[in-house]
């Protein structure tokens, strides 16, 4: 897609070299019963394979995942500089199982005013990004979050 092809430019990066991948099969209702949902269960597998940096989404879709403990904290020393810079769009969650916390936790980046939210753009009712626990690729994610908002202003 164009996107794809922007965002690649963007980075610099050398696609004979490193696997770009938006993958957009992976939905889930908050409230719904995940058991049997494939879409749900599909997105489970590529966070726990550690295949998978970055999630976007509704916020309340974004919550439900990170109240699991599957999302990164974003005052994780990984990830510092994102949390430093994006404070004032920081979204939280409170994790459903004690033994990831009892506290609010910065689980998600408000993607309002870029290029993927808006009356024409895919999330019309606003979108949050989210870093899989397990990304193999964190330092990447600052990169993405530049494009999307810079991308915006032009």
């Amino acid at each position: 897609s164009e996107f794809w092809e922007d965002f690649a430019s963007y980075a610099g990066y050398d696609l004979n070299e490193k696997n770009l991948v938006f993958n957009d099969q992976c939905y889930f209702e908050p409230e719904g019963k995940t058991a049997g949902n494939q879409y749900y269960q599909m997105l489970i597998a590529y966070m726990e394979s550690g295949t998978l940096d970055v999630l976007i989404m509704e916020e309340d879709r974004l919550q439900a995942i990170g109240a699991s403990g599957r999302l990164m904290d974003l005052e994780n020393e990984q990830v510092r500089t994102i949390y430093e810079r994006y404070q004032d769009r920081l979204v939280y969650c409170r994790p459903l199982e004690e033994n990831y916390g009892k506290e609010y936790v910065p689980i998600g980046i408000d993607l309002s005013g870029t290029i993927l939210t808006g009356a024409d753009e895919a999330y019309v009712e606003g979108a949050v990004l989210g870093i899989n626990a397990l990304a193999p690729h964190p330092e990447q994610v600052e990169i993405f979050l530049s494009y999307l908002f810079e991308s915006a202003e032009r």
